[in-house]
């Protein structure tokens, strides 16, 4: 029997935020869900757990930085210095 699971389990599961969930699903980087009536969105537990296991076994990939991302700050670049 399948499980299935609603948004506010699927945050807490993921750690992620609902747009960070949705905009995932939509680049397929996420598990999409999937209606079960008019306004019922839910995910299937079983690839919430598939996609928690594939991030734990790259957790020591050298290749992926948590630095690095499409999120990550740029510096701030002085030009007090140059103008002087």
């Amino acid at each position: 029997m399948k499980t299935f699971i609603k948004l506010p389990a699927v945050m807490t599961a993921s750690g992620l935020k609902r747009t960070a969930i949705f905009n995932g699903a939509k680049h397929r980087t996420f598990p999409r869900p999937f209606r079960i009536g008019i306004k019922g969105i839910v995910w299937d537990a079983e690839e919430i757990a598939g996609w928690q296991a594939e991030k734990l076994a790259h957790r020591d990939d050298p290749l992926v930085s948590r630095n690095r991302g499409p999120y990550k700050k740029k510096l701030k670049t002085s030009n007090s210095a140059a103008s002087e």
